[in-house]
């Protein structure tokens, strides 16, 4: 069932987003209370909605974070009051489905320390970023989003999908399996905009990664 509503797009840190009341979320999704999966319009679009990964206040609301473009489709801006429709995405499921793409695998593997935290994430975790990261089409989003996912991976300070990282930590919910706790979760929320490009240089999507390491994330 839908639930619908109108809402004005606000910004949290560099994140734009829409808060989703406690009692929505439960008519969305009854006693969820991890990333809730959703598909979501603004004003009617898209067609085929967006899957986004709602995030956990911590109160029983959620926030929406909209990507830029999410923003874009539906030619609204932080501010604006628009007409949300959002359903639970029922094809949900724990544990990664997708593949890794290649861009993100050698760039992973090109760093021990961020394949090494990248294999302590819980399956559900790593299904979440591996969906965020299908869902980028333009070469600079790529490149934006994977020197953010690096530097945080790495241990950085840094954002990535909606999360702020400090020392190595997240300063919410640690969603890591393992130690050493350098990676953060939130996909489907993140500001494009947010990674600015001289850190995008820092990352060669083409660049080579021996085979051996490369194996370890096949």
């Amino acid at each position: 069932m839908t639930t619908g509503f109108t809402a004005v797009i606000k910004i949290r840190g560099v994140n734009p987003y829409i808060l989703v009341s406690a009692p929505r979320a439960k008519a969305i999704k009854p006693g969820w209370r991890k990333p809730l999966p959703v598909l979501v319009r603004l004003n009617g679009k898209p067609a085929n909605a967006w899957r986004i990964n709602m995030m956990p206040v911590g109160n029983g609301s959620f926030y929406l974070y909209l990507r830029g473009d999410v923003r874009k489709a539906s030619s609204t801006a932080v501010g604006d009051r628009v007409r949300v429709e959002i359903d639970f995405d029922a094809s949900y499921r724990s544990g990664p489905q997708h593949s890794m793409p290649r861009w993100f695998k050698r760039a992973i593997a090109g760093n021990p320390r961020a394949m090494e935290s990248w294999e302590a994430l819980i399956p559900s975790r790593k299904k979440e970023i591996l969906r965020y990261i299908l869902q980028l089409n333009s070469p600079d989003a790529r490149a934006r989003n994977l020197a953010s996912a690096i530097r945080v991976l790495s241990g950085e300070p840094g954002r990535f999908m909606g999360r702020a990282w400090k020392n190595g930590s997240c300063t919410g919910p640690s969603y890591i399996r393992n130690t050493p706790k350098v990676a953060r979760s939130g996909i489907g929320a993140l500001s494009d905009a947010a990674i600015p490009r001289a850190s995008a240089a820092r990352v060669s999507i083409g660049s080579r990664t021996p085979s051996s390491q490369r194996r370890a994330l096949e």
